[in-house]
């Protein structure tokens, strides 16, 4: 697999997002327009093993990813939106009951039970993707799971989303950050207010927890990030809805 290109910009981004749809979509039909006494494992599960298939697409983790550690708001929001659009896509995908069909029909062939450990592996986790989404219940179950795993798909996006754009700040002096270094002050010192500006985001967090020596410190941005009123609580609020 090739390496993952990280450092994109809001146009490769949506870009790419927007090819993975395309060509996944291209993907599934062509299986689903094979004949049901057709299919191998060649031409239907190993296209559901390989790129763009969600699970061993590299680019989809390039999409997303900056959602969460950018600097760039429009980069966090185009992968923010990048994220839920092949969110999406995997749950339609999931509930392609034509795809579904030719995975059963190579189900009961000779090639698949002569397959190998490693082949039928694969044969059963593409058949379990879509029995988990629904595809072998009644049709009115199906169709009630399908709402919730879209609903579960959206609240995964705004979790994700709120994680990048939380704005919390603290604020405090040089004495209250002993042992974090000269430059990591220097970087966040605000000349006007005389004090050092700390947000709830990775790159502030982990030095103090790991640096700092003032145990008040450390304890007021954990407070700030975890305590009942900390951005964890109010992403986890999200969940319990």
């Amino acid at each position: 697999m090739p390496p993952i290109t990280w450092l994109l910009t809001k146009e490769e981004i949506t870009t790419s997002a927007a090819e993975i749809v395309a060509a996944t979509k291209a993907n599934l039909d062509a299986i689903a327009a094979l004949p049901l006494t057709d299919v191998t494992f060649e031409n239907t599960i190993k296209r559901l093993m390989l790129p763009p298939n969600y699970k061993t697409n590299s680019k989809v983790t390039a999409c997303k990813f900056l959602q969460h550690c950018s600097v760039d708001k429009g980069v966090r929001e185009a992968a923010a939106a990048a994220g839920e659009a092949l969110a999406n896509t995997r749950v339609e995908g999931r509930m392609r009951k034509d795809v579904y069909a030719r995975v059963v029909a190579f189900g009961d062939t000779d090639e698949c039970k002569g397959l190998n450990t490693y082949d039928r592996h694969f044969y059963d986790a593409s058949r379990g993707d879509f029995e988990r989404a629904g595809l072998a219940l009644s049709p009115k179950d199906a169709s009630t799971l399908k709402v919730l795993l879209k609903a579960d798909s959206e609240c995964c996006g705004a979790f994700g989303k709120n994680l990048g754009n939380n704005d919390t700040v603290l604020w405090f002096s040089k004495d209250e950050l002993k042992g974090c270094t000269d430059a990591f002050i220097a970087e966040r010192y605000d000349e006007v207010k005389k004090m050092v500006k700390i947000t709830t985001k990775y790159p502030d967090m982990i030095p103090i927890g790991k640096n700092c020596e003032v145990a008040a410190t450390r304890k007021a941005v954990t407070a700030a990030y975890e305590g009942p009123t900390g951005e964890r609580a109010k992403r986890a609020s999200l969940v319990t809805e």
